[in-house]
């Protein structure tokens, strides 16, 4: 079940919990923490944090990613991206700042700075021999994007 809680900036966090198991896409406008099992996308406009015993098949893109638990899908953070030691990653990852703690494992591509923000905001990718499914991931997040556009102008019209 999702629940929230109050984080010490005042922002409200939604909590998905161990016991939860989600299909689909995922949008969350405050911070949000995975402890669950989460398959397809998650887009955060802030802050997403996978913890220690999560399951993501899914693709990620947040301004802050820390992740604790288990990630198969490509990662976007367009701040920082933390993998910390209990951290098993397999996908490609973008972040404007990154850091691995020891004891972390990733298998994948990384781009690192400002011009792998770029890149990947483009839509180009300086990743040649990038397999097919990640990038069919990334086409879902801009459909989803788009999605949002046109629900936020009928809402708006």
């Amino acid at each position: 079940m999702a629940d929230h809680k109050v984080s010490e900036n005042g922002k409200l966090t939604t909590i998905i919990g161990a016991d939860v198991h989600i299909k689909g896409d995922m949008i969350f406008s405050n911070p949000a923490c995975i402890l669950g099992e989460v398959e397809g996308t998650i887009i955060g406009k802030s802050e997403i944090s996978v913890g220690e015993g999560a399951t993501c098949k899914a693709s990620i893109e947040a301004q802050v990613i820390t992740i604790d638990g288990t990630v198969e899908g490509d990662i976007n953070a367009t701040e920082r991206l933390q993998l910390n030691a209990s951290a098993r990653v397999t996908g490609d990852l973008v972040a404007q700042t990154m850091s691995i703690a020891e004891g972390a494992s990733f298998i994948g591509h990384c781009r690192v700075g400002s011009s792998a923000i770029k890149s990947a905001g483009s839509g180009g990718s300086s990743i040649e021999a990038k397999p097919k499914a990640p990038q069919l991931a990334n086409a879902n997040i801009a459909d989803l994007r788009a999605k949002i556009a046109g629900l936020a102008q009928t809402k708006a019209g």
